[in-house]
């Protein structure tokens, strides 16, 4: 039965279990849910990295990690912006790539082992592209604070206001826990809980085992970057 791109699209918000049930026929693949991220993300990150002050930015992301670039390395980054605004959108989309592969595998590989069901690895794949749509809510976010301080300037982290820190936190760059709070937000929160069920539905699990799949590398994950960033 053909399902296409509008009703899925709608699904994964309000009746996730129906866009689960076309994951499981082999319905609904992944490459749509990922033209849409790909295409939103490159947009919205595209748009930032092209109209903002690059130098400052990268001057103050290597401020945040700790290192000071000294007047030798901007100059070369000032002969360079075009790359390093280019390699930066790029960046964001081939990351997204990388992190909705990891995620598959991981929940290929603890399928494989403690389920009977056998999913592949495409239909996961599928699972985690399209779960991972509510994260345009945060990217919507950014667009709409960004063209409100156009043509100044913000740091990225601090455009989401559906982030954790926005909502509730409200620290500065320099605080302890900054990358953790904004890292946290509503889409993406959305979409974990899509990966939680999604798991559970299609290798035939409890719910608690989905949250528990998803949930302990999620608790990892914080740890890395409350402590490293």
């Amino acid at each position: 039965m053909r399902y296409s791109l509008g009703p899925a699209f709608l699904d994964i918000f309000s009746r996730p279990v129906i866009v689960f049930e076309h994951i499981k026929a082999g319905n609904l693949k992944a490459w749509s849910a990922l033209f849409i991220l790909i295409v939103v993300t490159l947009s919205v990150f595209g748009w930032y990295f092209f109209t903002i002050d690059i130098l400052r930015y990268v001057a103050e992301s290597s401020a945040q990690s700790g290192t000071i670039l000294t007047d030798e390395q901007l100059d070369m980054m000032r002969s360079q912006q075009s790359v390093i605004r280019a390699s930066s959108t790029v960046a964001v989309a081939v990351s997204l790539l990388i992190q909705l592969a990891i995620i598959s595998l991981y929940l290929f590989l603890v399928a494989t082992v403690a389920s009977e069901v056998r999913v592949t690895y495409s239909q996961w794949f599928s699972l985690v592209s399209w779960g991972s749509i509510p994260t345009l809510i945060g990217v919507v976010s950014i667009a709409i604070s960004y063209s409100l301080v156009i043509p100044g300037y913000a740091d990225l982290l601090s455009l989401n206001q559906t982030s954790l820190n926005s909502f509730y936190f409200n620290l500065d760059s320099k605080s302890s826990g900054y990358t953790l709070a904004n890292f946290v937000s509503f889409g993406g929160a959305w979409s974990w809980v899509i990966y939680a069920l999604g798991y559970s539905h299609l290798s035939h699990s409890k719910d608690s085992a989905g949250f528990i799949v998803i949930g302990i590398p999620l608790l990892i994950l914080f740890a890395v970057i409350y402590w490293f960033f």
